[in-house]
C-alpha cells in the first residue's frame, strides 16, 4: 500500500546570483544616533516635575510599581501615606479600595523608607 507522492515542480536556476554584493553595514552610525539620544532624554528629566498629573505617572512608571507602591500624598494639607494600586481618570485607587480625587492631592511622592 505505498502511494506515490505527487512530484514537485522546481524551477530550474540557470543564472548565478549575486545578492549580496551591495550589502551596506551602518553600526558605528547607529551607536552615535542611540548617545545623541540619550543625552537628549537625560536633558528632558532634568526639568522640574509642575503637575500632580506629572508626578502621579512619574510614580506608576517608576521601577518601584509592579502592583502596588506605597507613597505619601499631601491632601488638604495633611500627609498621609498609602499603598495605590491604580488610577482612573479622576481618582487613585488604593489598596483599602478607598477612592482619592486627584484634584485634592497638593502633593505626592514615593515613600523612601519603604518600597513595596
Amino acid at each position: 500500500m505505498e502511494k506515490k507522492l505527487p512530484s514537485i515542480f522546481a524551477n530550474q536556476i540557470n543564472k548565478e546570483f549575486q545578492n549580496n554584493e551591495r550589502v551596506f553595514y551602518g553600526k558605528k552610525e547607529e551607536k552615535e544616533e542611540r548617545t545623541e539620544r540619550k543625552e537628549e532624554v537625560k536633558s528632558l528629566n532634568t526639568y522640574p516635575i509642575k503637575s500632580i498629573e506629572q508626578k502621579i505617572n512619574q510614580v506608576f512608571k517608576s521601577n518601584h510599581y509592579i502592583y502596588k507602591i506605597e507613597v505619601v500624598m499631601q491632601i488638604n494639607g495633611k500627609k498621609q501615606t498609602k499603598k495605590i494600586i491604580g488610577k482612573n481618570r479622576d481618582y487613585l485607587i488604593t489598596m483599602d479600595k478607598e477612592l482619592i480625587p486627584i484634584k485634592d492631592i497638593e502633593d505626592i511622592e514615593i515613600n523612601n523608607e519603604k518600597k513595596v
